[in-house]
């Protein structure tokens, strides 16, 4: 979801949150206070808001491997007051990897204690499938339940969003940087591809929805400069950037 002016960022949809990033947050934006649940933000535009609220550090549900779009919410309703004068991105991780409301669709063999432990990484010893596009593709899971397991995930954090953006003033716009694919074939080998990788942009990946929700007037915002987010590359970030199905991007 993103409050913003014109803003470059949630206007260049990408097949991935680093891509999307990377095309975005070009410059500072000392007048937004960026709020996520995705580590790839954390790791790749940590300085270039006003504040980087880093809600995967200390929000992040061990049982549900992932930060549940109720507490981003409340922690954008902190923030929302607590910054009255900036504008709002809030990153919720849904509808993306795992899918903890559907069980049998998360296939990571992770533990989360191992979110401590130096050099932990997801099978390391067998060929199983990391997430549930992997198991599509290999033909463990049928595309139907893969589609509705999406779509459950997708509902699960736009009622939070939507819910959120009633009680937030001025106007909200709720969008995505990146879609993903379920067997699209592409051009102009037409092979089928899953998920969302790297270097491609079909339209399944870039057409993104945009939504505005007018509650009031624009907040009047004030630039007040960027500050740097304590930031280190640790094994903690590594493991959870795993569980959503990133590799070193």
């Amino acid at each position: 979801m993103s409050r913003s002016r014109q803003l470059k960022i949630g206007s260049k949809p990408s097949q991935s949150t680093t891509i999307h990033a990377k095309l975005n947050a070009t410059e500072e934006f000392g007048d937004t206070v960026y709020i996520t649940a995705n580590p790839v933000t954390s790791k790749v535009v940590p300085n270039q808001f006003h504040h980087l609220e880093e809600l995967w550090r200390d929000r992040f549900d061990k049982e549900q491997q992932t930060v549940p779009p109720a507490e981003v919410a409340d922690a954008a309703r902190e923030i929302h007051d607590e910054y009255p004068d900036k504008r709002l991105i809030i990153h919720f991780i849904q509808p993306h990897i795992p899918f903890p409301r559907t069980p049998e669709l998360v296939f990571q063999d992770w533990n989360p204690e191992n979110v401590l432990k130096e050099g932990t990484t997801i099978h390391d010893n067998d060929s199983s499938p990391d997430t549930v596009w992997e198991a599509l593709e290999a033909g463990e899971v049928t595309r139907d339940k893969a589609w509705n397991g999406y779509q459950n995930n997708l509902e699960w954090g736009f009622e939070a969003a939507r819910a959120l953006a009633n009680d937030l003033s001025g106007w909200t716009v709720i969008t995505s940087d990146h879609g993903n694919m379920l067997g699209d074939r592409i051009w102009p080998i037409p092979i089928k591809l899953y998920g969302h990788p790297r270097g491609l942009r079909t339209e399944s990946l870039t057409k993104m929805p945009w939504g505005v929700i007018k509650n009031g007037s624009r907040r009047d915002v004030t630039d007040d400069g960027s500050t740097e987010a304590y930031h280190e590359a640790t094994e903690k970030m590594k493991e959870k950037l795993a569980v959503l199905g990133y590799r070193d991007e």
